[in-house]
């Protein structure tokens, strides 16, 4: 026996789509015999609102930046 992963897509009531990973390992005793398989279910994060939220906190990031130009620019004068 070995590990297996998948990945399985899901839909909710109201129809959107969403990804889970499937691992399912089994587990042994001292002596190699298989005794009872381990799975476990999670919620595989939406690609897009990865890149959404990378996005946003990279735009947050470069506003904090020219605040921070802006301010030592007016302290020097």
């Amino acid at each position: 026996m070995q590990r297996v992963e998948v990945k399985l897509t899901n839909y909710k009531k109201d129809g959107t789509a969403f990804v889970n990973r499937l691992r399912v390992t089994p587990l042994t005793t001292s002596l190699g015999q298989y005794t009872h398989m381990l799975g476990i279910l999670e919620e595989v994060p939406n690609m897009k609102q990865q890149a959404a939220a990378g996005a946003a906190a990279q735009l947050q990031r470069q506003r904090s930046s020219r605040q921070e130009q802006q301010q030592r620019e007016l302290q020097h004068v």
